[in-house]
């Protein structure tokens, strides 16, 4: 057996570490906001601000299991881009330039956002990529 077909797709790869530095992002900036004192409170918020990014992950694989088809992986990549910029510049502001108390909002909505909005921009992306699932019907 090939060594090289148990490779993942160089746009896998980049799927992954994109929604990585999502992650750790994320985390890191969750950190510094509670100024590095974990609570139960505060780690149930970065669980729940890291959440989208787990959730993506395991739906791109289980579409990946079930389909076997890589044409998959170039809208995963450019989905999971999208998701860890924006994730970023809004923690971003919301932290660092922001001095209002309303800003906290984002920490309770923009996961929600992320974890709904995102399979939208996902379904999106895999139209614009043209992708066709295996079990699509083949025209007449």
């Amino acid at each position: 057996m090939n060594s090289q077909t148990n490779m993942p797709k160089p746009h896998r790869i980049i799927e992954r570490l994109a929604l990585s530095l999502g992650l750790l992002s994320t985390l890191g900036m969750m950190l510094y906001a509670s100024h590095a004192q974990l609570s139960l409170a505060s780690i149930a918020f970065m669980v729940w601000a890291t959440l989208p990014f787990i959730l993506i992950y395991k739906m791109v694989s289980h579409r990946l299991r079930i389909d076997g088809n890589h044409a998959i992986s170039k809208p995963a990549s450019a989905n999971a881009i999208i998701m860890t910029l924006s994730t970023s510049g809004i923690y971003y502001a919301a932290i660092f330039r922001s001095q209002s108390a309303t800003t906290a909002m984002i920490f309770l909505c923009w996961p929600v956002w992320l974890a709904v909005g995102t399979p939208v921009i996902f379904g999106l992306l895999l139209r614009i990529f043209r992708y066709t699932p295996k079990t699509a019907l083949p025209a007449k």
